[in-house]
């Protein structure tokens, strides 16, 4: 009876244990990195309340602005920012573009960013009128 579920399992078991052999041998055996990048995080403490607060929304980027300056002075190659981080649509606000692309260009950093984005189709009103529309539950938007 022993050797039934025995013989069942063998090969699942031999399975893994190579898996774990040659693993660890390419984990030992791997190269040198040659090249290396240095990344800053930015994620700003902000309480759940005040991120839906259109009000504070300027003052939340400025935030989110001098906190990635302060992290680029270690040379950093790529910056990464939170999820719907940019409160204003990058495309559409010129001066959120500008803060964000001359912070780029700065310090020659390469940055992921977290940002809403919509296009509006061809012959619909201007962007913010389609914001506006959107924040107003009454209203319909029509397909």
């Amino acid at each position: 009876m022993r050797s039934v579920w025995l013989a069942e399992v063998f090969l699942p078991i031999l399975t893994v244990a190579l898996l774990f052999a040659f693993g660890s041998y390419r984990m030992m055996h791997s190269r040198v990195a040659t090249r290396t990048i240095k990344v800053g995080f930015i994620q700003p403490s902000i309480p759940q309340t005040l991120i839906w607060d259109e009000s504070s929304d300027d003052e939340r980027f400025r935030d989110l602005l001098q906190l990635s300056e302060q992290a680029l002075t270690n040379k950093t190659d790529l910056l990464l920012w939170p999820e719907a981080a940019v409160p204003k649509k990058l495309r559409y606000n010129k001066e959120t573009y500008e803060a964000v692309t001359s912070l780029a260009r700065k310090y020659h950093v390469w940055m992921i960013i977290g940002a809403d984005d919509m296009e509006p189709r061809p012959g619909a009103k201007s962007v913010e009128d389609i914001e506006q529309t959107m924040k107003k539950p009454e209203m319909e938007i029509s397909q």
